[in-house]
């Protein structure tokens, strides 16, 4: 019957209905030749499908009658508002549906193009592995050419950059800080000014051989109660605040040791001598062994002989990441080291059109990413410690640099030298402070952990308000005719550890 005659694409009635002979679906014969020339196959099973393919049937001549729904005007008005409706939701699903399609699209293209960066990523560093394969062979030898013409041109040696995991892993460090920074709340166990100001001397302590230049660094561990110091006799002492009389001499420079440093990571301890070398400690419980002796890798002509001798080094600076450690010498060069591998990563020299300055201080950014060198010339300069490049310079002081501290806050830096104290705003590059100690000349200078206290040593010691617009405090005297040398602060700066002249480490407390 004609009523069966439905075609398979439009729903509806054929009026020519054509039937396929390889599937048996029935279709109007103007829609299926039109799908034919421009598909070429079967609508339903998509099958290939000819014109040819197709035989007419003939219906029989009864009319269809139309449903009664569509035989007055309201039925008419809601067959078509059910069409609209049903156009409305197809619609409806069609945009959905290309929504989704484009979040997947969107999402296999952000795939992509982070495969693409790994790819890249994991290139460079197969060139640089073999780059570095290749030159391994000719380490050696090319480390004895640069160690014997570095006292003529220490400037010439190549810089190497470093890799790109270490930046990686220092820029990680550096903002996981600067958001601990931001969060950070002073401890309502810190000291007070009215604290500060009641510090009294616990006695004077003879940690080193007498006559021998006294204590030139002090470091502090307040997680362990444990204090180290450097001193001039080529030794250095670690001992307990509980029992500062009692302690452990490390003994291993041929010369004066010039700075001690804390690894907290490993419990491990760092110190610089004026032998060239930098040597790592290692605590094995009722003692401590030298685990490596590191060199920090220039040296220059004697002006008393023709030889050539080991530079100074006058700092060791620990990264937070304790990973790395930095040291600065008294050539005019620093470096960076793998505290693990004890392996230099990257040496920077001077540059050679200027005569090289001979680094007296150094210090190391609370983030990081920042390394200051101070020099016998009066000159501070800032380093990106990334690219080993100078951002700032300083020249407003007028003697040898002496000592460098940084804010915990990570804006402020205290200069100490031979014409007095200067505090600079890192975020201005500028001074905003000039402090004259007793007696002028400032030879140390150490903020607290909390940031609020900073204390400067010259001819005694005197500690500053960083909140009181950088008043006196607290003034101390009865220091040997040298003066003090080192200045350290305990937990919650409720200590005050102080190094001078001669072989006395004298303590100060608020704490009776």
């Amino acid at each position: 019957e004609a009523s069966r005659m439905l075609c398979s694409i439009s729903g509806t009635v054929a009026k020519e209905p054509v039937v396929s002979k390889k599937t048996g679906h029935i279709f109007e014969k103007k829609l299926i030749v039109k799908v034919i020339k421009d598909t070429g196959l079967c609508p339903v099973t998509n099958e290939i499908l000819d014109v040819d393919d197709l035989v007419e049937v003939q219906g029989g001549n009864t009319q269809v009658s139309r449903p009664e729904s569509a035989c007055s005007v309201p039925g008419l008005l809601t067959l078509l508002q059910n069409e609209w409706d049903s156009v409305v939701l197809e619609l409806y699903q069609t945009r959905k549906s290309l929504q989704e399609t484009r979040q997947e699209l969107s999402h296999a293209l952000y795939q992509q193009d982070a495969a693409t960066r790994v790819i890249a990523r994991l290139m460079r560093e197969r060139e640089e592995y073999r780059k570095r394969l290749e030159s391994s062979g000719k380490k050696s030898s090319v480390q004895e050419r640069d160690d014997e013409g570095a006292g003529e041109h220490p400037q010439k040696k190549a810089r190497m950059a470093l890799d790109a995991s270490v930046i990686e892993a220092m820029t990680k460090a550096s903002k996981a800080l600067s958001v601990k920074r931001k969060d950070r709340k002073i401890s309502d166990t810190v000291a007070s000014m009215e604290d500060i100001e009641k510090l009294e001397s616990q006695g004077a302590f003879p940690v080193h051989a007498t006559r021998k230049g006294g204590i030139l660094s002090v470091a502090v561990c307040p997680d362990r109660s444990l204090v180290a110091t450097a001193g001039a006799d080529s030794t250095v002492h670690i001992v307990d605040t509980a029992n500062i009389s009692a302690g452990i001499v490390l003994k291993g420079h041929d010369k004066r040791v010039t700075d001690v440093q804390y690894v907290t990571k490993s419990g491990k301890w760092l110190s610089c001598s004026g032998d060239g070398t930098v040597r790592l400690w290692q605590d094995t419980q009722s003692s401590y062994n030298c685990q490596a002796v590191i060199e920090h890798g220039h040296v220059v002509q004697s002006k008393s002989s023709k030889k050539a001798k080991p530079a100074e080094v006058v700092s060791v600076q620990v990264h937070p990441t304790d990973d790395y450690f930095f040291s600065a010498a008294g050539d005019g060069s620093w470096c960076m080291f793998d505290l693990e591998r004890q392996e230099r990563l990257v040496r920077v020299g001077v540059d050679e059109a200027e005569p090289p300055s001979a680094y007296s201080a150094a210090a190391l950014h609370p983030d990081g990413l920042i390394y200051c060198t101070g020099s016998e010339q009066a000159d501070i300069k800032i380093w990106e410690a990334r690219n080993q490049k100078p951002v700032a310079s300083f020249v407003d002081h007028s003697g040898a640099i002496k000592s460098i501290s940084f804010s915990e806050n990570g804006y402020y830096m205290a200069s100490a030298a031979e014409d007095g104290v200067k505090v600079w705003d890192l975020r201005k590059l500028k001074s905003i402070q000039s402090l004259e100690p007793k007696g002028t000349s400032a030879t140390c200078v150490s903020f607290d952990y909390s940031g609020q206290f900073l204390a400067v040593g010259g001819a005694g010691v005197s500690v500053y308000g960083v909140k009181t617009g950088w008043s006196v405090l607290k003034q101390i005297s009865d220091f040997p005719k040298k003066g003090v040398h080192s200045v350290a602060w305990g937990s919650d700066a409720k200590e005050l550890f102080v190094g001078a002249s001669d072989h006395n480490l004298r303590v100060f407390s608020c704490v009776m």
